[in-house]
C-alpha cells in the first residue's frame, strides 16, 4: 500500500525540518537585507531629488535648488551639507565666503560634502565663466526653486 503524501507544513512541524526551515528563512532574509542596502548605498543623493540642470544643496529641511546662472546669497545654510552640482555643459558653482559673490575660491565638480558654515553665497555660471566679475548687487535676483519665478 502507499503511503499518503506528507504536507511540507506538517514535515516543517518535525524538528529537524523546522530548523532547516528557519535557517533558510534567516539565509533569505540576510540576502534580502544585504542586496537592499547595497542598494541604497549606490543610489547617491544626487540622483535622489536635484533635477538635471540644477545646483542643490541637501540640508535638514530638504533640498534647495538653484537652476540660473547668477549670484545667490545663502541663508542658515550652516555646517556639513551634501552639494552637488548637476548642470549642464561644465557648467561652474562657485563657494564664496562674501557676500553677493565675493571672495570665491572652492569650484565644486560632481557632489560632495562641504562645510558651508564660512560660505555666504554662491555663483553659479557657465563653463567659460569669469570669476571676477560677479553678478552686481544692484542687480535682481535670479530665480530658483526656493524664490517664485521670475517673469
Amino acid at each position: 500500500m502507499e503511503q499518503p503524501k506528507k504536507s511540507f507544513f506538517l514535515l516543517a512541524l518535525k524538528p529537524g525540518y523546522r530548523i532547516a526551515l528557519i535557517a533558510m528563512l534567516l539565509v533569505l532574509g540576510a540576502v534580502f537585507a544585504v542586496g537592499s542596502s547595497l542598494h541604497a548605498t549606490h543610489a547617491a543623493p544626487a540622483a535622489a531629488g536635484c533635477p538635471q540642470g540644477d545646483f542643490c544643496i541637501y540640508n535638514g529641511n530638504g533640498i534647495v535648488s538653484y537652476y540660473n546662472y547668477g549670484t545667490y546669497n545663502l541663508q542658515n545654510e550652516i555646517g556639513n551639507h551634501y552639494i552637488v552640482n548637476n548642470q549642464f555643459g561644465g557648467a561652474v558653482v562657485l563657494l564664496c565666503t562674501g557676500s553677493n559673490g565675493r571672495n570665491c575660491s572652492t569650484s565644486v565638480v560632481g557632489g560632495g560634502t562641504y562645510n558651508l558654515t564660512p560660505i555666504n553665497s554662491i555663483v553659479l555660471a557657465p563653463a567659460n565663466h569669469n570669476s571676477a566679475l560677479p553678478t552686481p548687487p544692484s542687480a535682481p535676483p535670479p530665480c530658483s526653486r526656493h524664490i517664485p519665478r521670475c517673469g
